[in-house]
């Protein structure tokens, strides 16, 4: 056989192989959010199945990179609990904190609690507090922060 047609199939192979894995991912992924039905839920099950691994220089995963490698650092958490939490309906919307001094920053992913106080799950953990705005609720339990990002989650 040529290697022309060799490497065309080879290639084509590569793409439907890979078409076939991302919607294996976003299967697993619904299959997860629809078996997780509160924050509380999404944050233990978290803990007990994903491991922290800092990851200098940083290379983001997808929420679907993070869930098939199950470990990540902060920023892989957020954007995996904030689609898990997205498909369960809770609206919500992920934080980076910027540190006085520091060039390193930390993500966040955080929701209100029936128009109440604000929630937010940081490095597999959840946290529930008495804060009625994201800016106060980060005063609180980091208060050596410099800055606040919201990034908008799909």
């Amino acid at each position: 056989m040529d290697r022309k047609k060799v490497f065309a199939a080879l290639l084509v192979l590569m793409s439907l192989t890979s078409a076939a894995l991302a919607a294996s991912h976003t299967a697993n992924l619904e299959e997860l959010a629809r078996s997780l039905r509160t924050p509380e839920e999404v944050a233990r099950w978290m803990s007990e199945e994903l491991t922290y691994e800092l990851k200098l220089p940083d290379e983001p995963r997808s929420p679907h990179q993070t869930l098939l490698a199950r470990c990540g650092d902060c920023d892989d958490f957020a954007k995996l609990a904030s689609v898990i939490l997205a498909r369960m309906g809770i609206e919500n919307e992920i934080i980076v904190i910027r540190f006085k001094g520091l060039s390193v920053a930390h993500a966040i992913c955080v929701w209100r609690e029936n128009s109440g106080p604000y929630s937010f799950i940081s490095n597999r953990e959840l946290q529930k507090t008495d804060q009625d705005s994201v800016e106060k609720l980060v005063r609180k339990f980091y208060p050596d922060y410099e800055s606040i990002e919201s990034v908008k989650t799909t």
